[in-house]
């Protein structure tokens, strides 16, 4: 798990090291995250060439007119990683930042019969939304520089998503 923090995030005293542990303690605990590990390494040579067809096959989809969706299984649970490393995956497979950003929001909700109530910003649809600090359709990575999230009308600044009552409070 990858956070990048920003000057501001500093001036908080949030430190990356304070964050990181605060995830891998709220979710599963460092027992999970050593098995992912290990499970990422065992897969890595297998993974390299089927990525490869997996995002020439992407792109052919795409470029055919097939509605192209997000949506994982992976056991990268805490904070929508899992989705993060797709959405890279489908940059580095041939799609531009924009198609992939679609993928993950209005086709996605097309694909589950709720565009007309969601998956796009406009006035009368629900809208649950992330902050982004920087410009995900220039560099999809930048997605991962979330500064707040608004749920259901409420703001949600990084460093309250990340206080363990928040996000465990059962």
């Amino acid at each position: 798990l990858i956070i990048k923090l920003k000057p501001e995030a500093e001036l908080l005293g949030l430190r990356q090291a304070d964050i990181a542990r605060q995830v891998r303690q709220a979710f599963y605990g460092e027992e999970a995250f050593v098995g992912i590990e290990a499970f990422a390494k065992r897969l890595a040579p297998i993974a390299r060439g089927g990525a490869k067809a997996n995002g020439r096959a992407l792109r052919d989809l795409v470029d055919a007119g097939a509605l192209v969706v997000t949506g994982t299984d992976s056991p990268f649970v805490p904070f929508a990683t899992g989705l993060h490393a797709e959405l890279r995956l489908y940059v580095r497979g041939g799609l531009t930042p924009f198609e992939t950003l679609r993928a993950a929001t209005s086709s996605s909700a097309t694909a589950a019969g709720v565009i007309e109530d969601t998956g796009t910003i406009e006035v009368g649809k629900l809208a649950d939304l992330v902050v982004i600090d920087g410009d995900p359709l220039s560099e999809i990575k930048d997605l991962d520089n979330v500064v707040m999230t608004v749920k259901n009308g409420v703001a949600y600044p990084l460093a309250k998503l990340l206080d363990r009552a928040v996000i465990a409070p059962w």
